[in-house]
C-alpha cells in the first residue's frame, strides 16, 4: 500500500525532470544575464550564447 502511494507521488512530479520543462528556467536565467549586461553597456553579440551555456551548466549542476 505504501509502495503504491510512493510511486504515485513520484509519478506526479516526474514531469519536472523532463528537459522540456527545464528549458524555461534556463531561458529566464539566460535572459537575466543578457539584460544585466545590456544595462551595463558591456554586451557583445557573442555573449548571449555564452550566457545561455553558463545558465544551462549552472542549472544542471544545481546552482
Amino acid at each position: 500500500m505504501e509502495q503504491r502511494a510512493l510511486e504515485n507521488s513520484r509519478g506526479r512530479f516526474a514531469f519536472l525532470s523532463r528537459p522540456v520543462f527545464q528549458i524555461p528556467f534556463v531561458a529566464v536565467f539566460a535572459a537575466l544575464c543578457f539584460f544585466g549586461k545590456l544595462h551595463q553597456g558591456e554586451l557583445r553579440t557573442l555573449d548571449t550564447a555564452t550566457y545561455a551555456q553558463i545558465a544551462k551548466e549552472m542549472y544542471l549542476n544545481g546552482g
